[in-house]
């Protein structure tokens, strides 16, 4: 992904005259997209046929007991499934896709699924359809703000509306995010106001009839007479409802916060943390639950739990990396015997036009595992959607890519460069490649000529006036990590690893010669070039600023730490963006290039790996988007907003900054 200015667009607002009329301002960074998303990520169990099925994002996984991809099927495009249910007896699986109503799904044939009927309701935009259960022909919707909803489903294709349960709540709000049904009662988890009792004896006539206060109640099941919440961010609560008008409490357990899925046989409960595993709790004794510090599995972040086809396994999913198949036998020493890493991880990006082109090195044996995705972004206001629109798997491991008029350059490892047609986004296909020697780790284009860098090979420098027929002209050999190339002029940049970066003179491609180089504090990971400076993401040492105006006398100009492991850098106007690892996308101000100031408030932890920005992209409303490969979970979008305080006109507040905005395809 490499930095070329295209144009400027002035849409910094007023940042510069805010110091002289007095307007304090107010910057903040906002998630406004995420592809997949992955935390809605759900889970069901075919224990008859061994099959496990995962929804992830827009897309739902069939597997089999072993985590092998069976088949892998979109179910909505502008929805997110928040959570799925799987009827044994038709061997249908429903799925809850949020703002995209419910879909009914025939696994039959588990190779060939088939949607066989969907429903929405009336006026959708006030429905969100969180949770479903289904019995006897009888779906149970949890609705968010709606409430639930029940309808008949005896004939898929034409679902019907039988009844609506409006839920009570403080402030007259209720957030329905789960729902269990049992006999001729159904249980809704409210994340506002608790449990609630509804009637379901008559499917028609459902009514509530009690309400358990548990604020936080966000997923929840039964086992035997027991009910078991858990409590986001709280604990969880078990409740005796051997009489379901009247619930009481057997106990309640709290660890560290943060309990999001639960689930419980007679002896055993299993609570589930995004970001810390799974716990094990003695539940013999319903009154007294018995935690033992050793019952934990902490190797990946559990968002969803079901038991396996015996006692002794568990399947999660995790936000970032899948799911996983626990060995629970020793509660003591639980431990991972097989794993199903979703498709869509994102190493790095690049955006032409409005469409995102992100590429996943996680090599697989089915072509969706890894390759180049293209993304087409719907863009409104301070929001974005994305929609999957093509597919093209490499045959290497797909590291870097770089868009230039109708052709992705992918660095593709030890298969060396590979060349897309965009012609056609919704059938991308390979056009022509070069073979390297060595590792192709990034690529930049610059006119006909294509610069790949990587371990093993130093700089290439390929021809690309044919792209059916590209071919290596020269290359560079270069010792040390080589981490990234950017082009600017008659000059290759290069990110050197530990020994810095070097500056390399392609005036003549046939004989590029290395010009100088220079060490940085850290590990020189990434950069971008602009004007005079040369901005590099220095590992953990945040960034550093090479002043390149003598490019045979580099010299460091300044350095700013960073929270996290800077890997890529992006410089638009006076600011760069830094994709800055475990903790997402640092933000500094660069106006003025010896001094970089940390700007705060637009900076945003993702839960991801950062591993890419993309910055520079705005529209006519003058929305300011930055885009992160955030890894295992696939590619965001952050907006940068910025606002006025009127209440603080007229009172002096000195300069943000300001200039112009660069618009920045890389």
């Amino acid at each position: 992904m490499k930095l070329k200015i295209i144009y400027f667009i002035l849409i910094f607002f007023y940042l510069f005259t805010s110091s002289v009329t007095g307007e304090t301002i107010t910057k903040s960074a906002q998630l406004v997209a995420q592809w997949p998303f992955h935390p809605t990520k759900a889970i069901a169990v075919d224990t008859a046929r061994d099959l496990v099925f995962m929804g992830d994002g827009e897309q739902i996984s069939v597997l089999d007991s072993d985590l092998d991809l069976i088949t892998l099927f979109s179910v909505t495009e502008s929805g997110q499934i928040g959570s799925i249910f799987y009827a044994r007896d038709d061997n249908f699986l429903y799925a809850a896709c949020k703002n995209d109503g419910l879909r009914m799904i025939d696994l039959s044939d588990p190779e060939n699924p088939a949607i066989a009927g969907s429903y929405f309701y009336p006026d959708n935009d006030s429905i969100e359809i969180n949770g479903v259960y289904v019995e006897n022909q009888i779906a149970y919707l949890a609705c968010g703000l709606g409430g639930v909803l029940v309808l008949d489903i005896t004939n898929p294709d034409e679902p019907v509306l039988l009844s609506e349960v409006a839920l009570p709540g403080a402030w007259g709000y209720t957030y329905a995010m789960d729902i269990f049904v049992s006999g001729d009662y159904a249980w809704v988890a409210d994340l506002i106001n608790g449990v609630h009792v509804i009637d379901v004896s008559e499917p028609d006539q459902a009514k509530g009839i009690k309400l358990i206060g548990l604020a936080g109640a966000r997923d929840l099941m039964i086992s035997g007479t027991y009910l078991y919440t858990a409590l986001e961010g709280s604990g969880i609560e078990i409740i005796d409802i051997s009489d379901p008008q009247n619930p009481t409490e057997a106990s309640a357990y709290a660890n560290d916060g943060g309990e999001i899925a639960i689930r419980a046989n007679d002896d055993f409960a299993y609570i589930g943390y995004a970001s810390k595993g799974i716990r094990g709790l003695d539940i013999t004794d319903k009154t007294a639950p018995v935690d033992n510090p050793a019952w934990v599995y902490s190797d990946t972040g559990a968002t969803g739990i079901s038991f396996g086809t015996d006692e002794n396994t568990l399947f999660i999913t995790s936000e970032q990396t899948g799911m996983h198949k626990i060995d629970i036998t020793d509660k003591s020493n639980m431990n991972q015997i097989a794993s199903y890493d979703t498709p869509a991880d994102a190493v790095a990006i690049d955006i032409s036009g409005n469409y995102l082109y992100a590429v996943d090195n996680q090599v697989g044996s089915t072509p969706e595992s890894e390759g180049l995705r293209i993304l087409h972004m719907s863009v409104s206001s301070q929001s974005i959607q994305y929609s999957l629109t093509g597919f093209c798997k490499t045959p290497g491991t797909a590291n870097d890519v770089t868009v230039k008029d109708d052709f992705a350059f992918i660095a593709d490892g030890d298969q060396g460069l590979q060349i897309i047609s965009l012609s056609d986004k919704s059938t991308p296909e390979i056009t022509g490649s070069s073979a390297i020697p060595g590792n192709s780790i990034r690529v930049d284009v610059a006119d006909n000529y294509a610069y790949v860098a990587g371990v093993d090979q130093g700089l290439s420098i390929i021809n690309i006036s044919d792209k059916s027929s590209p071919f290596l002209i020269a290359s560079v050999g270069i010792q040390g990590e080589i981490n990234d190339v950017k082009i600017s002029g008659n000059y290759a940049y290069i990110a050197n690893g530990s020994n810095g970066m070097m500056i390399i003179d392609i005036t003549d491609k046939l004989n590029p010669n290395i010009l100088s180089s220079i060490d940085t504090p850290g590990i020189a990971e990434g950069l971008s070039v602009i004007l005079n400076y040369a901005y590099i993401a220095d590992g953990n040492q945040g960034i550093a600023v090479i002043d390149i105006s003598n490019e045979l006398n580099p010299k460091l100009a300044s350095s700013l730490n960073t929270p996290g492991y800077a890997s890529k850098i992006s410089v638009s106007g006076d600011y760069a963006f830094i994709a800055d690892g475990e903790k997402g996308l640092f933000t500094a101000n660069i106006s003025n290039p010896v001094l970089p100031i940390k700007e705060t408030n637009w900076s945003y932890d993702t839960i991801g790996i950062t591993s890419d920005v993309f910055s520079g992209f705005s529209t006519d409303n003058e929305d300011i988007f930055i885009f992160l490969a955030d890894g295992p979970s696939g590619v965001v979008a952050v907006n940068l907003a910025i606002e006025d305080d009127s209440a603080n006109e007229g009172q002096s507040t000195g300069s943000s900054g300001g200039g112009c905005f660069i618009q920045a395809i890389r």
